[in-house]
């Protein structure tokens, strides 16, 4: 099951349609699913396509608490609900390195 922007191209029916930025969530495709088991949430606002201004971070941050707002808003009203809501962001990697890695520009 995937939750998936309002107008995505999916042939998957396993979907919920969604806009957290606007506080939507499609009623009747939580209906049809009707509950889960878990909820990996990854949603939010990019965090390194922008400079980090003082409106960035807050965009950054509305983003993450708006999104897990409505869906655990959304996954109460499920009969069957949930039984585990993880969120995670900024979540990256930084590939295959021996010894520490820091996060100093490279061109220093």
């Amino acid at each position: 099951m995937r939750f998936v922007r309002p107008g995505s191209t999916t042939g998957d029916a396993r979907v919920v349609r969604w806009d957290p930025s606007r506080g939507q969530i499609d009623e009747s495709d939580l209906r049809a699913v009707g509950g889960f088991d878990a909820v990996v949430n990854l949603a939010g606002a990019g965090v390194g396509d922008h400079r980090w201004t003082e409106q960035r971070k807050k965009i950054v941050l509305d983003s993450r608490v708006d999104t897990t707002r409505l869906l655990v808003e959304a996954l109460g009203t499920l009969p069957n609900g949930t039984s585990y809501l993880a969120s995670g962001s900024a979540i990256g990697i930084y590939g295959r390195t021996v010894g520490a890695v820091d996060e100093a520009p490279r061109w220093q």
